[in-house]
């Protein structure tokens, strides 16, 4: 694959990488709506709050849509180098997938309290 390249079939590891965020981001809301649910917690997105106001549907609609048009825009950008070429799109995908895994995690572990 040439460097900073669009892609209109992504390779099966980025199908992977976008599914596996996109997995993270449902456990992510699920877990955010139960620790919503107590009142000790607040949403700070202000989009997501906006939707949480109106109803756990919105919320996770809104989510997803948001999640899902993220991993779109990082899908087809796979190939890409940014930052003065000092940062590859892929190794991006790969720290936020390690993010939203230890999001989870602490969520699980407020929960667990």
């Amino acid at each position: 694959m040439e460097e900073n390249s669009y892609v209109d079939r992504p390779a099966p590891e980025a199908w992977k990488s976008a599914v596996l965020m996109f997995c993270l981001s449902i456990l992510d809301a699920l877990l955010s709506l139960r620790l919503f649910s107590d009142d000790r917690f607040h949403e700070l997105n202000p989009l997501l709050y906006v939707g949480l106001q109106h109803s756990e549907v919105t919320f996770l609609a809104v989510k997803f849509a948001l999640t899902g048009f993220a991993i779109f825009i990082l899908l087809i950008h796979w190939n890409f180098v940014i930052a003065a070429r000092q940062v590859r799109v892929v190794w991006l995908i790969r720290t936020m997938i390690a993010a939203y895994a230890l999001i989870v995690v602490y969520e699980v572990l407020l929960l667990s309290h």
